[in-house]
């Protein structure tokens, strides 16, 4: 993506948190790069808290990954879900395991570890 990564987690994070990590990002487009927030358990910010977001990922100073282990329709506030794409993540399959050890495998014997 070619974007400075950001990690918080909303468990451990707090509002000046969050803002220092806004201005980073607000200094690194100044200067022409930009930056990929990610936040950990995104639906633990409280509803001020999430709309604190959306100046920056509406004026493009951030660009937005949020994790949740909850229903974001339920935890997330809807401006910020208006703005974003959900994707559902799923567990593999002990078939799809498989077939990435044994292409792990290969590419150690290719490499020669």
């Amino acid at each position: 993506t070619q974007l400075e990564l950001e990690q918080l987690s909303a468990i451990f994070s707090g509002v000046q948190d969050l803002r220092k990590a806004f201005d980073r990002a607000k200094a690194r487009r100044e200067q022409g790069n930009g930056t990929l927030l990610f936040v950990d358990e995104i639906h633990r910010f409280n509803r001020s808290q999430q709309d604190g977001f959306l100046p920056f990922v509406e004026a493009g100073v951030v660009t937005l990954v949020g994790a949740t282990t909850e229903n974001p329709s339920f935890e997330v506030i809807s401006a910020l879900l208006s703005r974003a794409a959900v994707y559902v993540l799923q567990p593999l399959s002990d078939a799809d395991l498989a077939v990435l050890l044994e292409r792990a495998l290969k590419r150690a014997a290719i490499i020669g570890h």
